[in-house]
């Protein structure tokens, strides 16, 4: 029997809508997409609010059309800018003449974690929790405690705050076209996850993510995200860079040399032509002249990851 699954998801520059069907097996087929760009977001809420409900309406229908299959529900995810990751650790005592670690340890284990999280001083709701590690006593970290001798369980665990203006927003907009929120979950928690290995993650790992108006720092331990920053400057920044600096139209700066623009390849005398338009005269580049420009805000960006690392207390 074939399970259907939608999620809709928010970048910093598209709101992008896929249709999945599950057939039971090892297996998922996305038979449907919607891809609408928009005028994204910071931390203090949409750019544009009024085009929020057209742009949502038209991923959906777009995906709707490609899978044939009406959409009632939605899993959302949630952009890194409005969530907040805090990480507990945790400890309960096992019990018995013989003491293991059972799931009922584990669950209570979570349980003292969201205690010690203090969950009405959150500005948000919890939508995401993980462990970075499991340990028995003194012994070695684990994430599968679960047999396990000994006296104590300990555990490192990472929860994920959702913001509560977006989950408001974006539930109400949703109800209004007869859509049900189904659940929320953390896109970067998801994205670290799917893309660094496991091997990675037991080491900790860093993942970043440079989006078109942000760059987000995400650092995982386990199966956890242990910190999560989000810097408000992107791809869009250096199309800006482009267009002031060469004095040309903001779409050109992107799609003309932004997206052409090749890091450390480059042949002698390699120049980047815009055609006339609009009565302008066509205009040449050289490849010195974009490269001041792009690494310039490129170096920003670095530097900002890097600061963002040392202040997180993470070592790699």
């Amino acid at each position: 029997m074939k399970t259907t699954v939608t999620s809709l998801d928010f970048g910093t520059s598209k709101i992008v809508t896929l249709v999945a069907e599950n057939s039971g097996a090892q297996r998922c087929d996305i038979v449907g997409a919607g891809i609408v760009t928009y005028n994204g977001f910071l931390e203090d809420g949409w750019n544009n609010p009024a085009e929020i409900d057209d742009c949502i309406r038209e991923a959906i229908s777009q995906a709707e059309q490609q899978s044939h299959h009406k959409i009632r529900e939605v899993n959302i995810g949630v952009p890194g800018a409005f969530t907040k990751v805090y990480v507990t650790e945790a400890r309960v005592s096992l019990t018995g003449a013989d003491p293991h670690v059972t799931a009922s340890d584990v669950r209570a284990v979570f349980k003292k974690a969201t205690e010690n999280l203090g969950l009405e001083n959150l500005p948000g709701e919890i939508i995401h929790s993980s462990p970075a590690w499991f340990r028995v006593d003194d012994g070695k970290k684990t994430l599968e405690p679960v047999g396990l001798k000994g006296r104590e369980l300990t555990a490192l665990i990472s929860f994920v705050i959702g913001n509560r203006f977006f989950l408001d927003d974006v539930t109400t907009r949703l109800r209004n076209m007869d859509i049900k929120p189904k659940h929320f979950f953390s896109t970067p928690a998801g994205e670290a996850m799917l893309y660094l290995p496991e091997e990675d993650r037991d080491r900790t790992a860093v993942l970043i993510d440079i989006g078109y108006l942000n760059t987000e720092v995400m650092a995982v331990e386990g199966d956890a995200l242990i910190f999560h920053k989000t810097i408000e400057i992107g791809g869009g920044n250096i199309a800006a860079d482009l267009a002031i600096g060469l004095d040309i139209p903001l779409k050109e700066a992107e799609e003309k040399i932004k997206r052409q623009y090749v890091y450390g390849i480059g042949a002698a005398g390699e120049t980047y032509d815009l055609p006339g338009v609009d009565g302008q005269k066509p205009r040449s580049f050289t490849r010195d002249e974009v490269t001041e420009i792009i690494t310039a805000r490129v170096d920003e960006i670095a530097e900002e990851i890097q600061a963002a690392i040392d202040d997180s207390g993470i070592k790699l």
